[in-house]
Order: C-alpha cells, then structure tokens, then sequence
C-alpha cells in the first residue's frame, strides 16, 4: 500500500490495463483465490460452538505475528532500498530480500 500511496502506481500492471480480458481474468482469479483461501475461516465463523482457546490457538496467532512482521519488515527494506539513488535499477539484495526474493510470500 506504502508503495502505490509513494510512486502513483504499479507498473506491473501496464501490459494488463491495455487488454481488459487479461485484466478480468487476473482479478477474477484474485477474487477466486481469496474466497477459497477465507473459507474455512468463514465456515468456523459460522458455527454456533464456542470453544475455548487451545494451545494450537496461541501457536497460530504467534505464527501470523510472525508472518505480517516479516511482510512489514520487508516492504520497509526494500522501500529503503528503492528510495537510495545509489541502487537505482540494481537488485535488492538486503535484509530479508537477501535471502528470499519474494519475502511477502514466506511472511504469508
């Protein structure tokens, strides 16, 4: 989100804007993906039982902790990264994109 509100855009989305049936399949997909990814939470949601929390409960909640601070962490890196005019049009290689090319993913 920082990144669109900082550059205006997002350039990887140039080639699909001009053809708008590659467009509506990307987001389509999209809106699959996230339908079928939230279901079982919707599906838990909509039971009537009230459990109590579990051990599995904590271990998940620190595992999503986790997760979204190496996502933020990340961004930050390679928004520092970007924002260098020494790196300009180089790979970057610091931090957690050292180690990972798609950090967000592994944070997911």
């Amino acid at each position: 989100m920082a990144r669109i509100l900082n550059w205006g855009e997002d350039r990887r989305f140039d080639e699909m804007r001009s053809n708008l049936g590659k467009l509506a399949i990307f987001w389509i997909f999209q809106a699959v993906w996230v339908w079928t990814v939230s279901l079982p939470v919707t599906v838990v949601n909509a039971s009537d039982r009230d459990p109590s929390v579990q051990a599995v409960d904590v271990i998940g909640w620190i595992m999503w902790s986790v997760g979204v601070s190496i996502e933020a962490i990340a961004d930050q890196q390679k928004l520092s990264f970007k924002n260098s005019p020494e790196n300009r049009g180089k790979w970057c290689n610091v931090g957690f994109w050292k180690y990972s090319r798609h950090p967000n993913y592994f944070g997911e």
